[in-house]
């Protein structure tokens, strides 16, 4: 996945507006049924410009296949000093 801010996905929309639109949501406790139907409520020239629940589905699911880990190498250790 692009964190570049010029990068656009298929619909047009920026990676970082998705992203950003997404972690407002998530914060915000906003379920998808509320962000889809709060984005249809709006007049089609301003909902046009806000990406569709797909596009935030989609960035989810992206975000939640990365998994940043850490190597502690203290803990590594105490770990293979551990004798049975």
């Amino acid at each position: 996945m692009a964190n570049n801010l010029e990068d656009n996905l298929d619909d047009g929309y920026t990676s970082e507006v998705v992203r950003r639109i997404l972690a407002a949501k998530d914060q915000g406790l906003v379920s998808d049924k509320a962000y889809h139907e709060l984005r249809m409520a709006l007049p089609e020239d301003i909902r046009d410009r806000i990406p569709p629940l797909s596009t935030i589905i989609q960035e989810r699911r992206e975000q939640n296949k990365t998994i940043d880990t850490i190597p502690i190498p203290q803990v590594r250790d105490c770990l293979f000093d551990i004798t049975y």
